[in-house]
């Protein structure tokens, strides 16, 4: 790896991580084959998905991206599994309230 692809990949391993938090994207992994990026991962939306590769873009600066991440929608709550939260934290609401 050439020392400038190398100091390229370092950016993008802080960034990386930064990037993730924001996206709310799980194991995120940008890296530079052939000084071309590369992403790899999970996010909640076909929307993190686009974003996470226009970010790398404008990172990097490359026209092409290579972006291997999964939409993997996050499940969201039965209103049996919200009911069933709510009576538990107005019980213990009440029992800590006497």
């Amino acid at each position: 790896m050439q020392a400038s692809q190398a100091e390229a990949s370092a950016k993008l391993d802080s960034a990386a991580e930064a990037e993730a938090r924001m996206l709310g994207v799980e194991g995120l992994r940008i890296f530079l084959l052939d000084s071309v990026p590369y992403l790899e991962g999970t996010v909640p939306s076909f929307r993190h998905k686009k974003a996470a590769a226009e970010f790398v873009s404008l990172l990097t600066g490359a026209s092409h991206v290579v972006n291997r991440l999964r939409v993997e929608p996050r499940q969201g709550l039965s209103d049996g599994a919200i009911n069933e939260r709510l009576q538990a934290a107005f019980r213990e609401a009440t029992v800590s309230h006497r």
